[in-house]
């Protein structure tokens, strides 16, 4: 259990670094030909298909339309 907490200097400096680094950065994309809207991770540690949940035979007979 901590008691007690010291402000770090460095923090505030990185929490300002981030949004930089977040306003300034774009997805690189290729050439579009390998891009999978539904199962690529976008902004997230999962993908849309995992995020929505849809029968899997649904997303089978998706898949097997495109």
């Amino acid at each position: 259990q901590i008691n007690y907490f010291k402000p770090s200097s460095i923090w505030n400096g990185l929490k300002g670094a981030i949004k930089t680094v977040e306003n300034n950065s774009r997805w690189l994309i290729g050439n579009g030909r390998n891009i999978d809207f539904w199962r690529d991770c976008w902004r997230a540690d999962y993908s849309l298909m995992e995020a929505i949940s849809v029968d899997p035979e649904i997303w089978r007979c998706i898949f097997l339309l495109n």
